[in-house]
């Protein structure tokens, strides 16, 4: 066994306490909640009754989005420092300005730092000069800037900026002055949920796959769902005959998946962390409370 890292032992514990909140009727019958030097199990409790239980925590996660998704905030969070304090926007037609980035940029070269910020200014000003005589700019939607001649520093970049015009249906907008008025979109888009469906099943086999039998020990396992929400695209949605709006529906199928594959756990737990949501998918299915 190794020796458990520090910054991964206390994100455990983070969980596993979550996994109580979320049942508090499990956390009445846990006297202490302790972590061994090695790397497994993650927790281990002793209950009330005397008696011992060994916790492994396995995290739903799509290692491929979560590695382009961490990149693409490492990208975003460059930019927004670079652009910093952008001070009271002082345009006569312009509200606020959307920044998207292009699909295929990972990084942001801070040498690049001063030139993009000159760059959208001197885009802005230009658009806020040109908007008087460009009449379907002052529609609802404004302008939505999609090429960048001239600009080559925004060109590396964006893909698109768009401009949301400072009057509506004849009515003077008005944009709080500490909220930052040039922002970057959110990453968003289609998606089909069998994406993260598929990585959930996986998961539990190959938890199921890497550990032999435990013999009489008392060892449970829980799945748990958490920087998912951030990194990786959702689970509900609807797929031919299929339905997945909650997580009891996914709780449901990852059920059904267990019931073809050799368990050595004693119990399995399905854990929606930031839902404080707890279903038992093994031996039996039920919601946790």
């Amino acid at each position: 066994m190794s020796p458990r890292n520090l910054k991964k032992a206390q994100y455990e514990q983070s969980i596993f306490r979550a996994f109580l909140d979320a049942y508090p009727s499990i956390a009445a019958r846990v006297r202490t909640v302790s972590q061994p030097d090695d790397d497994f199990p993650d927790v281990v409790t002793m209950q009330m009754d005397g008696l011992s239980v060994q916790w492994e925590l396995g995290e739903w996660l799509q290692p491929d989005q979560t590695a382009i998704a961490k990149k693409r905030e490492r990208l975003k969070a460059d930019i927004e420092e670079t652009l910093g304090d952008q001070g009271i926007n002082f345009t006569e037609h312009i509200l606020f300005c959307l920044l998207s980035l292009q699909q295929q940029v990972s990084r942001f070269d801070k040498r690049d730092g001063d030139t993009l910020c000159t760059e959208i200014m001197r885009l802005i000003q230009d658009v806020d000069t040109r908007w008087s005589h460009s009449q379907f700019w002052w529609s609802l939607q404004g302008y939505l800037c999609r090429t960048f001649d001239g600009y080559p520093t925004l060109q590396k970049y964006m893909a698109t900026i768009h401009f949301e015009p400072r009057v509506r249906q004849g009515e003077k907008q008005y944009w709080a002055d500490y909220i930052p008025w040039i922002c970057l979109e959110e990453q968003g888009g289609a998606y089909t949920p069998q994406v993260a469906l598929d990585e959930l099943i996986n998961r539990l086999k190959r938890k199921n796959e890497h550990y032999g039998t435990f013999g009489e020990s008392d060892i449970r396992l829980v799945i748990h769902y958490n920087h998912a929400v951030l990194y990786n695209t959702p689970f509900i949605g609807i797929m031919g005959s299929n339905v997945y709006r909650t997580f009891e529906d996914v709780a449901i199928l990852a059920a059904k998946c267990l019931e073809e594959i050799v368990i050595p756990f004693k119990r399995v737990y399905l854990l929606n962390a930031p839902g404080r949501e707890v279903f038992e998918i093994y031996p039996k299915l039920g919601r946790c409370d």
